[in-house]
């Protein structure tokens, strides 16, 4: 779980959480999301109504936010899996394919 931001309120607004996901999460969701989703019950974080207002407590947010973001992952390439070069279909792996004249010379390196 995200570490507590004690200068975050512990009930959001929309306004709120939306710079609340984008600064501490990296999320970049726009309130009209948040209330389009609130106003579906799809997808978005649980929160409250009190009266006419829409309330997100920051807790629900995290625990959201976290499992929003799945489970981390190697990047297939990090992890020593062979791959061809889409241009020139030699096995590769990593960042350059040094074979002369193939157009992704700066993205793949040619297996060893």
């Amino acid at each position: 779980m995200a570490e507590t931001h004690t200068e975050w309120p512990g009930f959001m607004t929309r306004k709120e959480v939306s710079q609340y996901l984008r600064e501490i999460w990296g999320f970049r969701l726009q309130p009209a999301t948040l209330a389009k989703w609130f106003s579906k019950g799809s997808d978005g974080p649980l929160a409250y109504k009190a009266g006419r207002a829409v309330i997100y407590p920051r807790e629900l947010l995290d625990i959201w936010a976290e499992r929003r973001l799945g489970k981390p992952k190697r990047s297939p390439l990090s992890s020593g899996e062979r791959f061809s070069c889409p241009g020139c279909r030699q096995p590769v792996t990593m960042v350059t394919c040094n074979r002369p004249g193939t157009p992704f010379t700066s993205r793949y390196r040619k297996n060893g």
